[in-house]
Parts: C-alpha cells; structure tokens; sequence
C-alpha cells in the first residue's frame, strides 16, 4: 500500500472543508502548493503519494506544472501527476534526474465532477503526484502550480 503524504493545501481543505476553496465561475484560477523539504528521516520512496493541490467539484484542468526543488533533482527515478483515479492523468514518467520542470502532457481540459454521495462542502479531488522507482540520496522540495476554472454554468 502507497504511503500518502498531504500538503498543507490539501489538509486546510480537509480541516476546513472545500466551501472555502473560493473561486470566482468563468475565472481562471491558480493553485500553488509546496512540499518544502524532504529530510533524511522523510525520504522520497516508490509508491509514495504527494496530495499536493485540492480541486473543487467542477474544476475543469488547464494546466499542470511540477518544479523540483533543487537538490532533489539529483536524485534518480520516475514520477507521474494523476489523482485518486488515475495516477498519470497529467504527467507520465516524468524523469526526477532530467525534470527540473515537468509540464502537462495530456488531459487538457479534464473535468472534476463529485457527485458521489459526500456532503456538498467536502466536494473536491486532488492533483497528486506519484513516485515510481525512486533512488533518493539528498535531501530538496517540490513545487506544483494548477490552472483550473470552474464554468459558471457549473458553479
């Protein structure tokens, strides 16, 4: 079983619920979120699961960028930008040792709809990103920004 790690993006939105995800319908908005450091007592392994940028329920995908946090690019190894449901829906096999920036490669325009029994406010997904076979020798951080808009005929 992966071990899943959330960012402090993700976990104010679980806190909090994603009512508080504000947005303006027909706008296109930005996402950032951060996973600072990685330390030699939290390494990055295969299989783990970053939750790095919640998306509310109707979010249409725009665009995806991954940046790695220098040293953590001199480390070896595969990583893909997915969700829950599809773990590469974004980015697939991107390089950690070759891609400083990785940038999406398909699912332009995927749109998030949750209508699976959950209360209103707790309504979103996140954009995950989800390590393969890693070799992690130093330490560094990760970046990852989203461009989403929720139509208004959707809000």
């Amino acid at each position: 079983m992966p071990t899943t790690v959330t960012s402090t993006a993700v976990a104010a939105v679980v806190a909090n619920g994603a009512h508080l995800m504000s947005y303006v319908p027909g706008r296109i908005m930005c996402s950032y979120a951060s996973k600072t450091t990685f330390a030699a007592t939290e390494t990055i392994s295969a299989g783990l699961v970053l939750q790095m940028v919640p998306v509310p329920s109707g979010a249409r995908i725009l665009g995806v960028t991954v940046a790695m946090g220098i040293p953590l690019d001199a480390a070896a190894g595969v990583f893909s930008v997915g969700d829950g449901s599809l773990t590469n829906r974004f980015i697939t096999g991107a390089s950690i040792s070759t891609s400083i920036v990785a940038r999406m490669t398909q699912g332009l325009g995927y749109k998030y709809s949750l209508s699976d029994g959950v209360v209103a406010p707790l309504r979103f997904d996140t954009i995950d990103v989800n390590f393969g076979a890693v070799s992690q020798t130093t330490t560094g951080s990760l970046i990852m920004q989203v461009y989403w808009v929720v139509e208004a005929t959707d809000a």
